[in-house]
């Protein structure tokens, strides 16, 4: 019997494939590693807090109109309450 012989350049394109599997998969999975400590340091809520007043800020807060509690009362329906009485009369 004849011993089939394996050509070196199959064995090389076998290696150079094998080996380029293993960098796409070593890339997607560091990506995957990396991805959301990256996305948590672009997040603009741990920027730098700004110390100074913003007067404008302060006088537009001071214009607003407060309502004082006797004026709430115009927003809201007054509803009826059960009474004691009213109970009662139910369970006869």
């Amino acid at each position: 019997m004849k011993k089939n012989k394996i050509s070196q350049y199959f064995i090389f394109v076998s290696c150079l494939t094998l080996f380029s599997v293993f960098v796409v998969i070593v890339q997607s999975s560091y990506s995957k590693l990396i991805g959301p400590s990256q996305t948590v340091q672009s997040d603009s809520s741990l920027n730098p807090i700004d110390l100074e007043i913003n007067y404008q800020t302060i006088a537009d807060i001071k214009k607003r109109q407060e309502f004082l509690p006797e004026q709430l009362n115009q927003f809201f329906v007054p509803t009826p309450v059960a009474t004691d009485s009213a109970n009662a009369n139910l369970l006869d």
